[in-house]
């Protein structure tokens, strides 16, 4: 449901691999939280 509430704000989709759940096409993935820094 997150997946498709950023996709309706039109924002980024960034998922945490180390998390619960799939997201099918984010713009983003990440292994863990320190990898937020590269994003942003």
């Amino acid at each position: 449901m997150d997946a498709n509430a950023c996709i309706e704000a039109k924002v980024p989709i960034v998922f945490a691999a180390y998390g619960f759940g799939k997201v099918e096409k984010p713009d983003y993935i990440i292994n863990s939280p320190m990898e937020l820094t590269e994003i942003l």
